[in-house]
C-alpha cells in the first residue's frame, strides 16, 4: 500500500467489483479514458480483468492500483504502470477517477504523484508517459 494525505494506492481486489461496476459503464468516464470502443463491460469481464492485474504484477509486466479515498475508506478510481520496458526503464501510465462526484478535487493529481514516486524510487524507472485527450479538461489542467 502506498499512502498519501488523502488517497492510498493498493491492490485491486474482487471486493472492489461492486464499486467499479457502479461507474465503469458510464460512457462519459469511458470516453475520458478512451475505451468507448469496447462497449459495456460485464461483471465477469471486470472480475477477469482484476484477476489479470494480479498476474501482470507477479510477472512484473504492469502494476495496477486501486485509488482509495482515505477519509471514506472507499474505492474512487484506478491507476497503474503498463507496458513496462525494463531495459529502457520506462512505462506508460493511466488514471481514472470513477465517480464523477470525485472529479476535480485533486484525487487524481495526488494519485499520480504517489504513482510516479513508486515508479522512480521503487522500480528505478527513468521515464513514465501519460497520453491525454484534448477534450479531457481534468488531465489537461493537471499536466
Amino acid at each position: 500500500m502506498i499512502e498519501g494525505k488523502r488517497v492510498r494506492l493498493r491492490s485491486l481486489e474482487l471486493s472492489d467489483l461492486n464499486e467499479i461496476m457502479k461507474h465503469w459503464n458510464n460512457m462519459e468516464l469511458r470516453n475520458l479514458v478512451g475505451s468507448t470502443d469496447e462497449g459495456p463491460m460485464s461483471r465477469n469481464d471486470e472480475e477477469e480483468w482484476i484477476r489479470s492485474t494480479w498476474k501482470q504484477r507477479q510477472e512484473r509486466k504492469a502494476f495496477h492500483f486501486a485509488i482509495e479515498a482515505i477519509a471514506e475508506n472507499k474505492l474512487i478510481g484506478g491507476t497503474g504502470l503498463f507496458n513496462i520496458d525494463w531495459t529502457g526503464r520506462s512505462a506508460i501510465t493511466g488514471i481514472s477517477i470513477y465517480n464523477p462526484e470525485c472529479w476535480g478535487k485533486g484525487y487524481g493529481q495526488e494519485s499520480l504523484n504517489l504513482l510516479l514516486s513508486f515508479a522512480f524510487r521503487n522500480l528505478n524507472l527513468n521515464r513514465v508517459e501519460l497520453d491525454t485527450f484534448d477534450f479531457n479538461k481534468q488531465l489537461k489542467n493537471a499536466t
